[in-house]
């Protein structure tokens, strides 16, 4: 460091001689390393040692310059912090510098201004940026709106980048999706499950296929033709369930007559227990086991059967078959009273027969089971109402009642969807309503002239010639140049002038 005289150093050399004579006649010189100084000595035992008496130098640095800091009561060039040095200087290592002479301080194409000891970075004329970084020549903006950028490109800092901010910026067969130009069809759930969906006009248009009914924007189901509505349009044994016959039964009128129906299923009704007496035979009929006794037996067949006496057939109608009395030690066909007949008939007019059969027994569409010698009347699938009298039946809720209730390319007939149309709004828009259906517009005969291309618009063809044709008339279009065009048309004008 360099040292700085000041009038307390003067002060230090003048010293008088009487003085001088009580001192030392030299200051001792420190050898050794870091050994302290010598008593009645102080300062830095590296430099100098001092009286502790003599005379001080400086104590503080504000009793320096500028630039200068006090050490071991001395000044000495340096700094402590930025306010000792110049306001276009900072104190690094304990030394004054220029700031803006320090390596990268300020970023390329950027001029450097001390202040306060800090750099202030700013760019070049002609330059912009981040001046700490890098400055960049300024170049004039390539857009200012989105109307100046290409198609399914929009403004964004003056640079035209693929995006979108509205459905204008994108195709009519795309949508402004998350700022990027998307078929709406592709988002998932843009239209319901088995449902056929087609871009229109940025929006998605869903529709049923072909053979599938329901809300196309929730779920189209495949239209399947019922097997069946009620129990009657299925086969014996069959009953209907869920729109399909499947194997089982309600009643017996489900089962052949030789079957009943148990635990919802036709079964044989003589395999069921006690279904005939001791020694009796069964064989089953109208749904229900027929018992007798066999040859040389009598009894009742519902209880037992036992070996006959000779010339005596019975005694009392218990040992006669059923349908039959006892007359005479004979058995004879007739009733006394339901107990005579089979389960499923009563006694009337001493003959048994089925209640039933008799005119009037149930009402209209209900039906009529015989069971315990008494009719039960019960109404038919699908009917409601007093069974005695009249069943009617049970009201369907309609699959529609307007047009606009049914998909595109159906119309409501008696309360159900069916295919077909009454105007051309029950049509898709590239669809015409054509003898009471639906037709492309654009495959009709005579839609466009010849070598014309055919775009459908609203229900209605649009004509156009492609870019290498020349249009003549309305409904002809043909590959000749344009001049040999209006060669023909001046010949033709001249002709019919």
């Amino acid at each position: 460091m360099t040292r700085i005289a000041s009038t307390s150093d003067a002060r230090i050399l003048a010293v008088s001689s009487e003085r001088a004579e009580s001192m030392p006649s030299a200051i001792p010189t420190i050898t050794k390393p870091y050994a302290p100084c010598e008593p009645g000595y102080t300062g830095d035992p590296k430099k100098s040692c001092i009286l502790t008496n003599q005379p001080v130098g400086c104590v503080d640095d504000v009793e320096c310059g500028a630039g200068f800091i006090c050490e071991a009561t001395q000044c000495f060039e340096g700094c402590r912090s930025d306010h000792q040095c110049s306001p276009d200087s900072a104190c690094v290592r304990r030394q004054c510098d220029k700031v803006c002479h320090q390596p990268n301080v300020c970023g390329i194409n950027a001029k450097c201004m001390a202040d306060n000891h800090r750099p202030i970075c700013s760019c070049n004329p002609g330059y912009l940026g981040d001046a700490r970084v890098e400055c960049r020549i300024v170049e004039e903006p390539e857009c200012r709106a989105d109307n100046q950028c290409p198609f399914r490109h929009i403004c964004v800092y003056e640079k035209c980048i693929i995006g979108c901010h509205t459905d204008e910026n994108c195709g009519a067969d795309e949508a402004c999706i998350n700022k990027i130009c998307q078929n709406p069809c592709s988002i998932f759930g843009a239209c319901g499950r088995n449902a056929n969906c087609r871009p229109i006009n940025h929006k998605p248009e869903c529709t049923c296929p072909a053979n599938f009914r329901g809300n196309p924007n929730v779920v189209c189901e495949l239209e399947v033709k019922p097997e069946c509505e009620i129990d009657q349009e299925c086969n014996v044994g069959k009953i209907c369930e869920n729109s399909r016959c499947v194997s089982g039964c309600r009643h017996d009128n489900n089962c052949p007559r030789h079957l009943a129906c148990v635990n919802r299923q036709c079964q044989d009704p003589c395999l069921l227990p006690n279904s005939c007496g001791i020694s009796a035979e069964c064989h089953a009929d109208n749904h229900r086991p027929i018992c007798t006794c066999p040859s040389n037996f009598r009894g009742d067949a519902y209880i037992e059967c036992r070996i006959a006496q000779p010339d005596v057939e019975c005694e009392h109608d218990l040992e006669c078959s059923v349908d039959k009395i006892c007359e005479n030690t004979r058995c004879v066909k007739g009733c006394r009273s339901d107990a005579n007949c089979r389960f499923e008939e009563t006694c009337i007019n001493q003959v048994c027969q089925n209640p039933c059969s008799i005119y009037g027994a149930c009402g209209q569409n209900a039906i009529c089971k015989a069971i315990n010698h008494d009719r039960v009347c019960a109404c038919a699938p699908g009917y409601s109402g007093n069974p005695h009298t009249l069943c009617s039946r049970i009201p369907v809720l309609p699959e529609c009642i307007v047009d606009r209730n049914c998909s595109l390319g159906q119309i409501c007939q008696n309360q159900r969807c069916v295919t077909g149309c009454r105007t051309n709004a029950n049509c898709p828009y590239d669809e015409t309503c054509l003898h009471s259906h639906c037709q492309l517009v654009c495959q009709l005969s005579g839609a466009c002239g010849q070598n014309a291309r055919c775009t459908p618009v609203d229900h209605q063809p649009h004509c156009s010639c492609p870019a290498d044709l020349t249009e003549i008339h309305r409904s002809r279009a043909s590959p000749f140049p344009s001049l040999v065009v209006e060669e023909i048309l001046i010949v033709l004008s001249a002709r019919y002038a």
